[in-house]
C-alpha cells in the first residue's frame, strides 16, 4: 500500500517520464527534484526491511570467482557504516574491501586546510574575481584531492588496481580520483551519483548555497574536467524513485566506458536495495 501511495505521489509531482536516464547533453537543464520528491524516499523502508530476509545473506557461486581489491565512498553527510549490509555482502563473496579513509563525507565544508592543499588539477579561484575564496568553496576538490592519494597510496601497498564504489557525493569523488589515476583505478561503480553538475540539480542545493558554496562554478569546473574523459569501465546504477537527484544529471555521455543501470528504488534506500547488490556483483565478475 506505501508504494501504490508514493507512486501515485510521484506521479502528480513529475507527471509521467521515461524510466530512461537522459544524456549528460540534453538541451532541458536539470531540475533538482521538489521538496515534495523527497517523499519518495519513504520507499527507502521497504529495502531496510527486507535487510532481515535470509535472502540477503545468500552467496552466488557465479559472482565468488574472482577477488577484486575495492573501496567504499559513502554519500554526504555518512560515514562508511553505511555501507554496512552492502560491504558484508562484497566480503561474503571474495573481495576485499577497504574505507574512503576520510570519515565523515562532509562535502570539505569546515574541515581545516589551506588553498594550496588542493590539486592545482583545480582551479582555487571558483568565482573568477580576484578576492581569495574561503576553503569551503574549495571542500569538494579538496576531498578529490585527498582520495587521489589515498587511492594512488593504497595501490601500490597492495600492488592491484582497486575498485572504486560511491553513493551520491560519495561517487562524484569516486569518479574524479578515477579520472587522475587510470594506472590505479580499474573500475567504478557509481550508486545515486549527480555526476552532472554535482551539487546543483540536488536536494543538497539550497544547503550547499547556504555554506558560501558557488554550485555554478562547481558544474562549470566538473564539465571542465569531463575534457579529460574517465577511461576505465563505469558503471552507473540510478534509483528510478530518486527523491534527492535530478534524473537528468546522473548520467554521463562523456566518459569512454559507460553502462547506466536503473533500479525500483529510492535514493536513500540504493545503498541497501539486494538487486542492486547483485548487479554490483554482475558487473565485479566481468571486469
Amino acid at each position: 500500500m506505501l508504494d501504490i501511495v508514493l507512486l501515485m505521489r510521484f506521479n502528480r509531482v513529475y507527471g509521467k517520464q521515461s524510466s530512461l536516464v537522459t544524456s549528460m547533453h540534453n538541451s532541458i537543464e536539470p531540475v533538482p527534484p521538489s521538496k515534495a520528491a523527497f517523499l519518495l524516499e519513504l520507499m527507502a523502508i521497504k529495502d531496510f526491511v527486507f535487510l532481515l530476509h535470509p535472502r540477503t545473506q545468500r552467496v552466488f557461486p557465479e559472482y565468488a570467482k574472482s577477488c577484486k581489491q575495492i573501496v567504499l565512498f559513502p554519500f554526504y553527510g555518512s560515514d562508511n557504516r553505511a555501507f554496512k549490509p552492502f560491504r558484508k555482502c562484497l566480503e561474503r563473496h571474495g573481495h576485499v574491501v577497504y574505507d574512503w579513509g576520510l570519515g565523515l563525507n562532509d562535502a570539505g565544508l569546515k574541515r581545516k586546510f589551506e588553498l594550496s592543499d588542493v590539486s592545482d588539477t583545480w582551479h582555487v579561484d571558483p568565482t573568477g574575481k580576484s578576492a581569495p575564496i574561503t576553503t569551503d568553496e574549495m571542500g569538494i576538490p579538496y576531498l578529490c584531492t585527498r582520495a587521489v592519494e589515498r587511492i594512488r597510496a593504497l595501490s601500490k601497498t597492495i600492488e592491484a588496481p582497486l575498485v572504486l564504489i560511491g553513493w551520491s557525493l560519495g561517487g562524484i569523488v569516486a569518479r574524479e580520483a578515477a579520472r587522475e589515476l587510470p594506472e590505479y583505478v580499474s573500475e567504478v561503480i557509481t550508486i545515486g551519483t549527480p555526476s552532472i553538475g554535482g551539487p546543483k540539480y540536488t536536494a543538497a542545493a539550497d544547503s550547499f548555497r547556504k555554506n558560501g558554496i558557488d554550485v555554478d562554478w562547481i558544474e562549470r569546473e566538473f564539465a571542465k574536467r569531463d575534457q579529460n574523459p574517465i577511461t576505465q569501465a563505469i558503471t552507473i546504477i540510478n534509483g528510478k524513485y530518486d527523491g534527492i537527484i535530478a534524473k537528468s544529471a546522473s548520467g554521463d555521455a562523456v566518459s569512454l566506458h559507460t553502462k547506466i543501470v536503473e533500479v525500483s528504488c529510492s535514493h536513500m534506500g540504493l545503498g541497501f536495495h539486494y538487486p542492486l547488490w547483485k548487479i554490483v556483483l554482475e558487473s565485479l565478475s566481468k571486469h
